[in-house]
């Protein structure tokens, strides 16, 4: 199975993450070469990726975003199809891995949604707050899923979830 069909396959098994309020929000695998609009072509097809450092990269591909708009996306010229996001906005991309891997962004987004249920919205988690012991549960298992990739994203996004909650 080629990168994109992967890709695909990843994205039919996927229902976007709401946690407090913060979010992750994934393609649809039926819109997934459509909604490279702004990354890898404009809205007329052009291509936006000149091989250069700081602009979109071939093999780069969107799979998600965050609250921020932020790209989450592949690429699909790793063996592993390792994941990464990047700041919109800044006049270039910098990519910032995430995961090893497509696998292990899998595994850990298992582990995000068991900590998302019943933290959805800010009132579910406001009666419902994330404990530290769980946010730093989360970020091992983060750390063993993906070995070999510096889980910053993951650490400020536990920090913004365990934002405001006490234990």
């Amino acid at each position: 199975m080629n990168g994109q069909a992967v890709i695909q396959n990843f994205l039919a098994q996927q229902k976007n993450i709401t946690f407090g309020y913060s979010e992750l929000n994934f393609l649809s695998a039926d819109s997934l070469e459509q909604s490279q609009t702004g990354y890898s072509f404009d809205d007329k097809g052009n291509s936006l990726m000149s091989g250069k450092p700081g602009s979109w990269q071939p093999g780069w591909i969107v799979i998600a975003n965050d609250e921020t708009g932020d790209p989450i996306f592949v690429d699909t010229g790793t063996p592993e199809l390792q994941v990464f996001t990047a700041a919109h906005g800044m006049a270039h991309w910098e990519a910032e891995p995430i995961t090893d891997s497509l696998h292990s962004f899998a595994d850990i987004l298992i582990q995000l949604r068991l900590l998302a249920t019943g933290r959805a919205n800010p009132v579910e988690k406001l009666l419902n707050p994330l404990l530290a012991r769980e946010a730093q549960d989360f970020l091992k298992f983060v750390r063993t899923a993906s070995p070999n990739t510096d889980p910053a994203y993951w650490e400020t996004l536990m920090l913004l979830a365990l934002e405001n909650d006490t234990e």
